[in-house]
């Protein structure tokens, strides 16, 4: 498979391929197409320095995002939910399913719409 040393180094760093996405300024979707192709040694390294920048921020352990707390007290966004847009604190439940993240109060919907696509 095409840039496998990426997705694995994203899988064993726990970053999610949206969040490079993101951290490159381009949808998910057309990272996705991107991967589909070798890429040439000077992106992988970029790609590589972008996976290291983002593991050192809060990651998700047992459904639980875990880490980054904030020194005042407030609640820190970890991520957003992909269904309603909603940010996702540190300490919040929430759902992985494949690269998509959806919050406690989405997953019936999400759940229905899986149901009805069968």
């Amino acid at each position: 498979m095409a840039n496998s040393e990426i997705r694995r180094k994203a899988k064993e760093n726990g970053v999610h391929l949206w969040r490079i996405a993101d951290a490159l300024g381009i949808t998910d979707g057309n990272f996705s197409r991107k991967l589909r192709k070798e890429l040439a040694e000077a992106e992988k390294e970029q790609i590589f320095k972008i996976i290291d920048d983002l593991k050192k921020q809060p990651i998700r352990k047992n459904n639980l995002i875990t880490g980054g707390g904030d020194s005042c007290g407030e609640d820190v966004v970890a991520c957003t939910c992909d269904e309603c847009g909603e940010p996702i604190c540190v300490g919040e439940k929430y759902y992985e399913i494949v690269d998509i993240i959806i919050c406690e109060n989405c997953i019936e919907k999400f759940a229905k719409i899986g149901e009805l696509n069968r």
